[in-house]
């Protein structure tokens, strides 16, 4: 038989919401009471927000009319990038130093609540990280903490962070700002320096390949001098040669001169040095130390004249040491500017020489020289150029970034959100009562409506029967079906019977022969047994010849139900050699209508699944077809016992009991697929619930049933 595809329709979801409606406002009760015990135990944050405009231009003040055409998309581009620089460990790092999170009390270290539990009752808790550890873990909190978000498509980023406090909160974004922009301008002065320091290596390769080339081009010229002067014949070049070897003469004088006075000065010998610089001032002043010195040499030691004379010379020669470092300074200065006249006239001989009528091959020479000098001048100018404009862009850095919103402490915490968090809860509740609810309909609670069981069997459904307490007086509940024919029990079955006799009749059958009839379930206690004591006394009473089979070998019931003694039982007629051997009838009477039962007394001690295969079984069933209409066969549960899986396929109808909101859906499935899979014919199925709780639809008709309260 193939599986028909499952079908939902407004009425059925609405019916099965109604049944498991305990379910859902369990479910949202539970989780509404969780969060109320959340929001209100949870310890409030605040979270205080910074605004941050970022420039995507890069200000340059040494080139303030700069215009940036840059496009759109590399602006974006660049705003997106500060928003992951915001959003680094590296920039939570310089956080935690600039405010110092490491020893704060919300980000720091601190115990955890297991922590507290565990040194509440006496265990030592884990020791609390140090270092790197500790380190990482500031990081990890203050991370968690902060959010950085760009507003839109705009240039503005919001930089949020959220504590306990809201003081806490506001100082900690407008750290974070104020970091962040700090650490744009040191990214941007360290990327001057940088590039300064790069040049500075440069500008000492360019300068010392201009002393090369100038040094090249002088000894050219000074080598050559004579041929030079020769080839261009200028009278000129000649009185510059005189006034150069002159100076260079006097220089090369006052520079030994003062090479001996700058020694006589550092050995402090003031005799040699007055008489190297022949001042007249030093001379004296010599004359002067000379004397006290000898007057001083006269003295006696510890007098006020030797104490006064040693004073005297002590200012003289001071006067002396200031005096000489003056003369040797000039005289250094003397030098320096002799040296200064020998280079200017050196650069009139060549600027001379250039001018003068040379060869050719002598001007393509001195050319060539001087373009290599010139060059590497240019080159060194710039670079110095380029040094001075790094050094003076490094102290003048400004962020691209500016804060346009400083965060101020909130008025009322972020989290939680009591209302959002109930409205959520109570949403989310409803949602998922929901789904446990159809879950529990359709895959895990008991059958609860005969729309559920029809969609569970995926076949037709004959009706439910009422939960009716056992009546004074009374055996069995099935007794109710003579005893209280009019009421909802009696009428509850003469549905059962109709639909089955309507699927009996389109099914067709052989004339004369009985139809079977086999009453299961898929686990004990699912009023499968009076199911089908009623439903036989039911055709009974209607004047069927009906016989009522207790084939539960396992544990027979019939005879209890019915309060008889049955003369010989199903299970000795199958058990003995020869059934001849039993001298008394295997059929007994019921009491209460015209019904013929083949009923049991006592449990077997062997397998049954043999005894209602054999040859035996079955000729007991042609024998009752052969003498009634209806034959209703009470067979074991599906699950427990192999038994019903035999006797299914000598069935012509089987009625599959299924009791209200006991038997699991995961059981009933299983069983139908068990009896599905042991038929050979198409046997139509039909369930029912039985013990049903709920007795609205009852009570509606309440008019159409005799009461029996009496």
């Amino acid at each position: 038989m193939e599986d028909q595809k499952l079908e939902f329709d407004l009425r059925n979801v609405l019916a099965v919401l109604r049944r498991q409606l305990r379910l859902i406002f369990s479910i949202v009760a539970l989780v509404v009471a969780l969060a109320l015990a959340y929001v209100f135990s949870a310890t409030p944050l605040y979270r205080a927000e910074a605004l941050i405009l970022v420039d995507p231009s890069e200000q340059n003040l040494l080139e303030p009319g700069q215009v940036n055409s840059t496009q759109a998309a590399v602006l974006n581009s660049r705003v997106e990038s500060e928003v992951e620089i915001l959003k680094s460990a590296a920039m939570a790092q310089a956080m935690v130093q600039a405010a110092d999170l490491v020893t704060d009390p919300e980000f720091g270290p601190s115990l955890s609540t297991r922590a507290k539990l565990l040194q509440a009752i006496g265990i030592q808790p884990p020791e609390l990280p140090d270092g790197d550890a500790l380190l990482k873990n500031v990081i990890t909190a203050f991370s968690e903490a902060r959010d950085v978000r760009r507003r839109g498509l705009t240039f503005v980023i919001a930089v949020s962070v959220t504590s306990e406090s809201p003081d806490r909160a506001a100082f900690l974004a407008n750290t974070l700002a104020e970091t962040y922009i700090s650490r744009q301008v040191e990214a941007k002065v360290n990327s001057a320096l940088a590039g300064r320091n790069v040049l500075q290596g440069q500008i000492a390769t360019a300068q010392t390949r201009l002393a090369l080339t100038s040094e090249r081009l002088d000894n050219f010229i000074f080598d050559n001098l004579d041929r030079l002067e020769a080839e261009s014949d200028d009278g000129a070049i000649t009185a510059l040669r005189a006034q150069l070897a002159s100076t260079q003469s006097l220089q090369a004088a006052r520079a030994a001169l003062s090479a001996d006075a700058q020694g006589a000065l550092e050995e402090g010998n003031w005799s040699t040095l007055s008489t190297t610089l022949q001042d007249q001032v030093l001379v004296e002043l010599e004359r002067q130390r000379l004397e006290l010195e000898r007057r001083l040499g006269d003295a006696e030691e510890g007098q006020s004249l030797a104490v006064d004379l040693q004073a005297a010379l002590d200012e003289v020669e001071a006067n002396l040491q200031a005096q000489a470092s003056q003369r040797v300074v000039a005289l250094q200065g003397e030098v320096q500017e002799l040296e200064d006249q020998i280079g200017n006239v050196r650069d009139d001989i060549r600027n001379t020489l250039l001018r003068s009528d040379l060869s050719s091959n002598t001007l393509a020479e001195v050319f060539t020289l001087q373009q290599e000098a010139e060059l590497s001048r240019n080159q060194y100018t710039t670079l110095l150029s380029r040094l001075s404009d790094l050094e003076t862009l490094a102290s003048v850095q400004i962020a691209d970034s500016r804060i346009v919103s400083e965060a101020l402490p909130p008025t009322r915490p972020s989290s939680p959100n009591k209302r959002l968090t109930l409205a959520i809860a109570l949403v989310g509740a409803t949602g998922l009562g929901i789904a446990l609810a159809f879950a529990n309909e359709y895959y895990v609670g008991g059958v609860t409506s005969e729309s559920q069981l029809a969609n569970l069997v995926q076949g037709p459904v004959a009706g439910s029967v009422p939960n009716f307490e056992l009546p004074r007086g009374l055996t069995s509940v099935a007794d109710c079906i003579v005893d209280q024919p009019l009421s909802p029990y009696g009428e509850a079955f003469r549905q059962i019977r109709a639909r089955i006799d309507q699927t009996l009749k389109k099914r067709g059958g052989e004339p004369g022969r009985g139809r079977v009839i086999l009453v299961t379930s898929a686990v004990p206690a699912d009023g499968k047994s009076t199911t089908a004591l009623s439903l036989a006394r039911t055709y009974a009473i209607s004047g069927v010849k009906t016989v009522l089979v207790d084939a539960d070998l396992r544990k027979p019931a019939l005879a209890r139900q019915m309060g008889v003694t049955p003369n010989s039982s199903l299970l000795q007629y199958l058990s003995v050699s020869d059934p001849k051997e039993l001298q008394l009838p295997l059929f007994s009477k019921d009491p209460k209508s015209t019904l013929n039962a083949v009923l049991g007394d006592a449990r077997s001690e062997i397998p049954t699944d043999q005894l209602v295969v054999s040859e035996r079984f079955r000729a007991m069933l042609d024998v009752a077809r052969e003498h009634a209409s209806v034959v209703i066969v009470d067979s074991p549960p599906v699950l427990p016992v192999v038994d019903a899986r035999y006797i299914a396929d000598q069935a012509d109808l089987i009625m599959f009991v299924s009791r209200f909101a006991s038997t699991t859906q995961r059981d009933i499935r299983y069983a139908m697929d068990q009896i599905k899979s042991s038929l050979t014919a198409d046997v139509p199925i039909i369930s029912m619930l039985s013990h049903e709780e709920q007795r609205e639809r009852f009570q509606r008709y309440k008019g159409y049933y005799a009461d029996y309260t009496s």
